[in-house]
């Protein structure tokens, strides 16, 4: 993992954390479980894809040249599904190359979710709550 891609994923983790404590806090329902919260979390759209161009755009060509998408039915091939497909409409709609469009999809952002997996998401918000403890006790 370089350095981009752990920066990205430094914010993917900050904003489902943010989304998880805004979740929590307005919770109506007495009991509130944390896989309940994680749920309905992950069926709300994140603020962005979370993923660079040069690493987007390596994986738009090898789309290109094999069809193949890696994941189809997990968090991250979905994740790609709907990058590919959205690069596709404004291609089509703007008549503009695969760089500039996936370029517009990645600046623009809105992913319909954060393609985590819900078990996935129970163990990044318990990680995130340890090291988050952890690192105020050593303070």
């Amino acid at each position: 993992m370089n350095y981009t891609d752990y920066s990205f994923r430094m914010m993917r983790d900050r904003d489902f954390m943010l989304a998880v404590r805004r979740m929590a806090h307005h919770a109506t329902s007495c009991p509130v479980t944390v896989p309940d919260v994680v749920r309905a979390v992950l069926r709300q759209p994140a603020p962005s894809y979370y993923v660079g161009m040069p690493y987007a755009w390596r994986r738009l060509r090898h789309y290109r040249r094999t069809g193949h998408i890696p994941y189809r039915g997990r968090g991250a091939g979905r994740r790609w599904v709907e990058i590919f497909s959205r690069v596709d409409a404004m291609r089509q709609r703007h008549g503009i190359t695969d760089a500039e469009a996936l370029s517009r999809v990645l600046a623009h952002g809105c992913a319909s979710s954060f393609f985590i997996e819900p078990s996935s998401g129970v163990r990044l918000y318990h990680r995130l709550r340890y090291n988050s403890r952890k690192t105020k006790t050593e303070l």
